[in-house]
């Protein structure tokens, strides 16, 4: 079973490493990615086209091109990840936010490819339990809430084995 992952961007071209993540994008089987920059000053528009040049069929590229806030970025993706696939499973990580957290997008690139089944559970209960979400949020739930629901010796262990 497929799953998207929406990654919003603003200005992170430094922590964005075109091979490794071409690395975890070849592994992730099952996995379609939506790559959303909002108005990046810096070179990480064209780190995230050069991924989708060598993922065609994996990466999608939505540029935002006047800076809006996470959420609305967020939509944009969620719009674009809805037309243009049949998915019953998108999730969403702000890079920005995954930073601050001191998450490595590289790691966690990796980590939901190995446990996207686990992910896709997950995803299934919060839908079951969240009826008040706004509609075009329905099929989207954060990435970094499911990590943060792990306990801190399973995201250890989960992180030990991808490196």
């Amino acid at each position: 079973m497929e799953i998207g992952i929406i990654i919003t961007f603003n200005n992170n071209a430094k922590d964005i490493d075109v091979a490794l993540f071409n690395k975890y994008i070849k592994a992730s089987e099952d996995i379609i990615l939506c790559f959303v920059d909002n108005a990046s000053k810096d070179d990480t528009l064209d780190k995230l086209k050069e991924l989708k040049e060598l993922n065609p069929k994996k990466v999608s590229v939505v540029e935002v091109k006047q800076h809006n806030t996470n959420d609305a970025a967020k939509r944009a993706g969620a719009r674009f990840m809805i037309s243009n696939y049949s998915l019953k499973h998108i999730g969403f990580i702000d890079a920005n936010v995954m930073h601050i957290r001191d998450y490595n997008i590289n790691t966690l690139l990796r980590l939901i490819s190995d446990k996207k089944d686990i992910i896709i559970n997950y995803d299934k209960a919060i839908k079951n339990n969240d009826a008040q979400k706004p509609a075009l949020f329905k099929n989207i739930f954060s990435i970094l809430d499911y990590i943060k629901q792990l306990d801190l010796n399973k995201l250890n262990v989960a992180i030990a084995i991808v490196l």
